[in-house]
């Protein structure tokens, strides 16, 4: 078992849950279909639960780890996404607070529908250098 395997765990629940969400990304059904809205609700929430979990894990276990290891650049690699993931981080907490509302969703379908795509499509691209790049390093040290 790799040390970054929990990490990659995690990375799996998010994409399924950003599935999940993404399938019902549909600005008409969202405006007549409470029923949509409350789901998405819902699921945003399991996501929020997920991303905390995983992001306290790296803050936690995978940085300080990182951050000892002085070859390689892993040091300088883990500060890096370090700072990178305060941006993304806080992005996620402002759009989660603008759409907290079920009603909010519904008024503003499109918007939330581009802003949710659009912050899906960040995640996503965090995703995948975490695997191709920091965490084979971690595994490896």
């Amino acid at each position: 078992m790799a040390k970054s395997d929990t990490f990659k765990k995690t990375h799996q629940d998010i994409g399924g849950l950003v599935g999940q969400i993404v399938q019902r990304l549909n600005p008409a059904r969202l405006e007549k279909d409470a029923d949509t809205s409350r789901e998405i609700s819902r699921l945003l929430a399991n996501l929020t639960g997920t991303l905390n979990f995983h992001l306290t894990m790296e803050d936690k276990l995978l940085y300080p780890y990182m951050l000892g290891v002085h070859e390689d650049g892993a040091a300088d690699m883990a500060q890096q996404y370090m700072s990178e993931m305060g941006g993304l981080a806080k992005a996620y907490e402002q759009f989660t607070k603008k759409w907290s509302s079920r009603e909010e969703i519904r008024t503003h379908a499109e918007q939330f529908c581009n802003e949710t795509r659009s912050l899906f499509d960040a995640m996503g691209k965090r995703i995948e250098r975490e695997e191709a790049e920091l965490y084979p390093l971690y595994d490896g040290h």
